[in-house]
């Protein structure tokens, strides 16, 4: 749960992810909706016992690329990240992963896969390392 400070409007966000049995995102349930005042949400999540766990701080970029969007982003405290989304279904979860990985190798650039990942996962665990 969270709230997302962005300029045109404000956010209440829930997501839910479902991780196969390798750790791949196997499916992702999102809601979200605008907010007028985003410190008031703030002060129902204080008052119900909901703890603020992490602040991720990014600058994103988007890119429309045929069937995919690749986004950019600097995350605060963790460095720079690309992200590949199919805007479309390729024949299921599996073909459609194929067909990302497929588009990100032919852009011939360098990458580590971040499964089970997430910035908000990522940023805390290393803030809580030190």
């Amino acid at each position: 749960m969270r709230i997302r400070y962005e300029d045109g409007g404000n956010h209440l966000n829930y997501s839910y992810i479902d991780f196969d049995k390798k750790g791949w995102i196997k499916a992702s349930n999102e809601y979200e909706t605008l907010i007028d005042k985003p410190e008031i949400v703030e002060e129902i999540f204080e008052r119900i016992g909901l703890i603020q766990k992490v602040i991720v701080t990014k600058i994103r970029k988007y890119f429309k690329c045929g069937d995919f969007e690749v986004t950019l982003d600097r995350i605060e405290n963790l460095g720079d990240f690309m992200e590949v989304e199919a805007k479309k279904d390729f024949g299921g979860v599996v073909k459609t992963r194929k067909a990302c990985l497929d588009f990100l190798e032919s852009l011939k650039i360098e990458y580590e896969m971040k499964k089970e990942a997430g910035y908000p996962r990522m940023l805390y665990k290393k803030l809580n390392k030190k």
